[in-house]
């Protein structure tokens, strides 16, 4: 049976969205990279993704949206002859969400271990900290407390990775939701 058959019968046609996720999977991962550098050059050259400020998170979401739409669309526009359904775009945007998130944490382990100094990293992050406790008007010793509430691992590597891994499939997911309404497309009914 030919493709002209399988798509003039009305199914879709049983393809893996698996080459055109890690495609796009890639170029956000590309995106990603020439963003945290960007921050950082606009930083004076530290990294700091807790102060690049709203534009820069604005710039992450926009990106966050473009490449899943376009691996969505591309996969239904060139796998599944333009017509896909919510659950495939969603399928679509999902596998691209786990290369994506799978090719961020490569990125950040190279990141962290070969561009920056993850611990002093660390140290400024906690500094940041305790300096945003005292202007909420918190004691030496009520911040002393609060820091000695919070355990070692939070400040470990691999707890930062998670972190990246967690919050990565979940704003993915949750945009992957979305945008596979803008993209899915019924098969006009005979």
């Amino acid at each position: 049976m030919d493709t002209n058959s399988i798509l003039d019968s009305g199914t879709t046609p049983k393809k893996s969205p698996a080459g055109t996720a890690v495609k796009w999977a890639l170029v956000g991962t590309l995106l990603g990279i020439i963003q945290t550098f960007a921050g950082m050059y606009l930083n004076d050259g530290k990294y700091d993704p807790r102060g690049d400020g709203i534009g820069s998170m604005a710039i992450g979401f926009i990106i966050l949206f473009f490449v899943l739409f376009m691996s969505m669309k591309e996969f239904r526009d060139k796998e599944q002859g333009g017509y896909i359904t919510y659950g495939k775009a969603f399928q679509a945007g999902f596998i691209t969400s786990l290369f994506w998130t799978l090719f961020t944490l490569v990125f950040m382990v190279i990141f962290y271990n070969f561009i920056i100094d993850f611990d002093t990293y660390m140290s400024e992050q906690m500094d940041k900290g305790i300096q945003e406790m005292k202007k909420r008007g918190m004691s030496d010793s009520e911040i002393q407390n609060a820091m000695s509430k919070t355990p070692a691992f939070f400040s470990s590597q691999g707890f930062s990775l998670a972190i990246v891994a967690v919050a990565s499939i979940i704003f993915q997911v949750v945009a992957t939701l979305i945008t596979a309404i803008f993209v899915k497309k019924d098969r006009p009914h005979s």
